[in-house]
């Protein structure tokens, strides 16, 4: 009786460890990110004369959120975006914002689908990945444009549902468009 009263103890006791330790974390409904990688694959464009490459960049991400509201559903505002994506190239040592061809907006506003299916509230946290693409400019013309063998970074910013600003991260460095 002694020792069935002392496992049934031990029981208790680690079933009571193990529930306290199961809690849900607690983050701010403010959400944070930091940067972890960024990935780089250059595809070959046949259509191009002479043969060009474009790179697909991943910029990979980490995120915390309290209330868990982030992304956006196909049925939310189409205008509203939830993070921004800023170039910067390195440019005699230092680096500068990018200009694109056509007037293309940098930063680039753009949104990433909503992250909790389940639909409840609550505390998430997890790895973005932010997928696009470089191509090389029309003309070179400009200094400011994205060419062969430039380094780039970027900075990256969300926003949950509630508009709810995270901290803005920095990637680091990349060569893009090598020539082979």
């Amino acid at each position: 009786m002694k020792r069935s009263m002392y496992t049934a103890t031990l029981l208790f006791a680690g079933l009571l460890l193990l529930a306290v330790s199961c809690e849900p974390p607690s983050f701010s409904p403010t959400p944070s990110i930091s940067f972890r990688e960024i990935k780089q694959s250059s595809v070959l464009n046949p259509n191009s004369n002479p043969p060009s490459y474009t790179d697909e960049l991943i910029l990979r991400i980490d995120f915390k959120d309290g209330d868990g509201n982030l992304g956006l559903g196909p049925d939310e505002n189409p205008l509203q975006n939830n993070y921004k994506l800023t170039y910067f190239k390195k440019l005699n040592g230092k680096f500068v914002p990018v200009v694109f061809p056509n007037s293309a907006p940098n930063p680039v506003y753009n949104r990433f689908p909503t992250l909790r299916t389940d639909g409840k509230a609550g505390p998430i946290e997890g790895t973005l990945d932010l997928l696009f693409t470089i191509v090389p400019p029309p003309d070179f013309t400009n200094p400011l444009y994205v060419y062969p063998n430039d380094t780039l970074r970027f900075e990256v910013q969300i926003w949950d549902r509630d508009m709810n600003a995270s901290n803005t991260v920095t990637s680091s460095e990349v060569v893009v468009l090598k020539r082979r």
